[in-house]
């Protein structure tokens, strides 16, 4: 079979002209290939110009390596060739190959690779067998199928190869790999398929008349190869039209850079302007044109260019000449670079004026409050320390001054009442109260949200300190409109004196508070002067609460239980579970003065855990139907996970949700309404009952009702112990036992210590009172006989 591959190269044609077709389909297949990396670079709207170029190309070089070979071809007689198939054959060429780089190029997976080779190859092959239906010789055509199909399967490998170079090799390299591969292709199918032609002496078969001879096929094949050339060119063209669009490109980035916000500008290396953006012609308020060829430096102040520096630098702080000969403060990056004619350094100009502002803005916030525009904190300790340190420093009696603790009364409630807007804007009120007061004697200062601090300089007597306290209380009385409602505030004041009471700046501060919570205690609106009696009060107050967080540790805090009963039948419903505090050498200390220690230290939240561990214990030995009722600190409120401990709690003692009823006061709602509000429901959600405590003691009660359907409601023990001699409060306690049942809520009283109280209260139809009539908060052992009659009681009726 090699041999027949031999003699039909070898013997059968020229190999002069077999060299040429060679030349030509590699010529022609490197062209090809060219324009298809042309074809896959380019932008989706010129693809399709590029693969008609690139079919051209591969199609004629196939035709035309074709037809030289087959001028090549010696059949021992005369040849010639019809012009229909020869024209189809050049067609079907330029139409396959272009599909299948089309599919090639558009591919979506692997499969259409594969699929694109078998069109090429079966378009050589289409076109080869095309090509020799149009050819005629004096004699009888005949075909060797094995030869024939084995020249589609090499032109097919061949395509296969060419696209599989294209895939994986990058840059030169991959088109001349990619070249050969389709020259072997298609040299390599057309002299197989020319191996499988017989051709058989006939001296019967003539030429037809009209056909092409070998001449005018010569022709048209220096013209195929002129095309392939043209197409070349034709690269060219359309590489230049992609040099305008390059150019439109150019127009358009540089209107970009015309958008930018800052200043952009082209140097030289000698400095000289060549181009600039409109940010900076507006900038400085020149024109491009007489700006062209000047040197940058002439629209700044002292600023130097050196042309030597090849590397990027900065300039910070570069002031421009703008229109009018206005100052603008600028920033200045220069920058080389590399690709622009004439050019040799970019500067970047960034107008810094805003910045400016928001530094001068940012520092006056650093030293001012942000809301009232006093001094904040720092900037007080800074002079207060200055003032001390300068009025003990002199060589005669030191420099006296006051020092002001100033704390609104009520504010928090302000707050909650009308808003942070409104409690701001009477901040604010309050801020230049003070400034107007104090005048230029003194600074005026924000220490938090509802205290001020005033240093008062050139105090000769504690009797100009009481004038000038008096001048702050009354400019701070007199009312004012916020939120379109008059408001008139109070505020306890502190005093201390330099250096009678202190000479250190944080003491002196220290006891200015100690002195202004001393005057809180006495009512509002008041002033106080320090005394060292009121340091040692609050000394025994600090030591107090150190205790308090050891008494858990030390088993000081234990547990009482005031029974509850229903008003009419006096059959015992639960307890509510009482905290208590035996301290070693002080004995028992009241609630009222050990909770808000353990509220302030925030060890509440660990006593409160404990405490209802414990009740929860103790409730679990308990009938079924007695509840346990636990008072809820506000500070609980801010502890994640509430809602789990209590549950865990709950879970772990083996009680049922519903049994535990958690008091909730007003004051809970009022610090944080939102986050109270959804932790109250998820705690209802878990099962668990929620009483309001204290009703009727605050100003918003009816409307947390309607915001959220409480399970039961406690009338404050104030109202219940005064119905015996206040027609008033019996009012109220009747007004709020109808309020909830119409409400669909159960009511209950605390404070009944008279008998007369309880039959108001059984006549209002009160639900369950609790009460020193009753039964006195004791060990839950005291009461074991009633649970355990209860329990008889729940057994027998079972």
């Amino acid at each position: 079979m090699l041999e027949k591959l031999y003699q039909c190269i070898i013997i059968d044609h020229d190999y002069r002209l077999v060299l040429l077709a060679a030349v030509i389909c590699a010529f022609s297949c490197f062209t090809a290939i060219n324009l298809q990396q042309h074809t896959a670079g380019s932008q989706k709207q010129y693809r399709n110009r590029w693969l008609i170029l690139t079919g051209i190309a591969a199609g004629i070089g196939v035709w035309a390596t074709h037809f030289v070979a087959m001028l090549a071809y010696d059949a021992g007689s005369p040849k010639s060739y019809d012009l229909l198939p020869t024209l189809a054959s050049i067609l079907i060429a330029i139409i396959l190959m272009g599909a299948g780089f089309a599919i090639y190029t558009n591919r979506e997976n692997k499969l259409s690779l594969h699929v694109a080779a078998w069109v090429m190859g079966l378009g050589i092959g289409a076109m080869h067998y095309t090509g020799m239906s149009g050819l005629h010789i004096w004699g009888a055509f005949s075909y060797d199928m094995t030869w024939a199909i084995s020249a589609l399967i090499i032109g097919i490998i061949g395509c296969t190869g060419t696209l599989l170079c294209l895939e994986r090799l990058r840059g030169v390299k991959g088109q001349v790999w990619a070249a050969v591969c389709l020259t072997l292709a298609i040299c390599g199918l057309h002299f197989t398929a020319m191996t499988a032609l017989t051709v058989t002496p006939d001296p019967t078969v003539s030429q037809t008349e009209g056909t092409v001879s070998d001449g005018v096929l010569l022709v048209a094949v220096t013209l195929a190869t002129f095309m392939v050339l043209a197409s070349a060119l034709a690269t060219g063209i359309v590489d230049k039209h992609l040099a305008d669009r390059r150019t439109v490109e150019a127009r358009r980035l540089r209107n970009l850079a015309n958008a930018a916000m800052e200043g952009i500008v082209l140097l030289d290396g000698k400095g000289a302007v060549v181009d600039a953006n409109h940010s900076f012609l507006g900038l400085c308020g020149r024109h491009l044109e007489p700006l062209r060829g000047m040197p940058f430096t002439v629209c700044f102040q002292r600023l130097e260019f050196d042309p030597d520096r090849r590397s990027a630098w900065f300039v910070n702080d570069a002031i421009l000449i703008g229109a009018n000969e206005k100052e603008i403060p600028t920033e200045i990056f220069f920058r080389p670079v590399q690709d622009r004619i004439g050019a040799q350094m970019v500067a970047i100009v960034r107008d810094i004026r805003e910045r400016r502002a928001a530094e001068q803005q940012i520092n006056f916030l650093a030293h001012h409050d942000s809301i009232t525009g006093v001094a904040n904190r720092a900037v007080f300790q800074k002079q207060l320390e200055h003032a001390v340190s300068k009025g003990s420093s002199g060589r005669h009696a030191p420099k006296k001054h006051a020092l002001y603790f100033v704390d609104i009364d009520d504010f928090k409630e302000l707050n909650a009442r009308l808003g942070h807007a409104a409690g701001d804007a009477a901040l604010k009120e309050v801020a230049e109260r003070l400034k107007k007061v104090v005048g230029d004697q003194g600074l005026v200062a924000r220490l938090s949200a509802d205290q001020f601090c005033i240093l008062h300089d050139g105090v000769e007597h504690n009797d100009d300190a009481d004038t000038f306290a008096l001048a702050l209380k009354t400019a701070l009385v007199a009312p004012f409109p916020v939120a379109d409602k008059p408001v008139s505030l109070t505020a306890s004041i502190g005093i201390a004196m330099h250096p009678n009471d202190a000479q250190d700046p944080e003491v002196l501060l220290l006891r200015a508070e100690i002195a202004m919570k001393r005057a809180k205690l006495e009512g509002r609106g008041k002033y106080c002067f320090f005394e060292p009696v009121i340091d040692e009060k609050l000394e025994e107050r600090r030591a107090l609460k150190q205790d308090l967080l050891q008494a858990l540790g030390r088993h000081e805090l234990y547990l009482q239980y005031q029974p509850q009963y229903h008003a009419h039948s006096r059959k015992l419903s639960g307890f509510e579970v009482l905290l208590r505090w035996r301290h070693p050498e002080k004995g028992l200390i009241s609630p009222g003065e050990f909770i808000p220690m353990a509220e302030e230290t925030g060890v509440i939240n660990e006593i409160s855990i404990w405490m209802m561990n414990e009740a929860c214990r103790a409730a679990k030995t308990w009938p079924a139907s007695l509840g346990l009722a636990v008072n809820m600190s506000p500070i609980q409120f801010e502890q994640d996970g509430l809602v789990e401990i209590i549950g865990r709690i709950v879970r772990r003692h083996g009680l049922t949700p519903d049994r535990l009823e958690l008091e909730i006061t007003e004051s809970i709602l009022i610090a944080d309404e939102h986050r109270a509000l959804r932790i109250l429901k998820k705690l209802k959600e878990a099962g668990m009952r929620l009483a309001m405590d204290d009703f009727g003691t605050g100003y918003s009660s009816l409307s947390y009702l309607q915001t959220f359907p409480f399970d039961k409601i406690k009338i404050d023990r104030s109202f219940v112990m005064q119905m015996d001699d206040d027609s008033h409060s019996v009012g109220i306690v009747r007004g709020v036992i109808g309020l909830a049942h119409g409400l669909g809520i159960p009511v209950l009283a605390e404070g009944v210590e008279t008998e007369a109280q309880l039959a108001l209260l059984q006549d209002m139809g009160c639900d369950e009172v609790q009460g020193f009539l009753l039964g006195r908060p004791e060990r839950i052992e005291d009461y074991a006989d009633q649970i355990t009659a209860l329990e008889q009681h729940a057994e027998q009726t079972a």
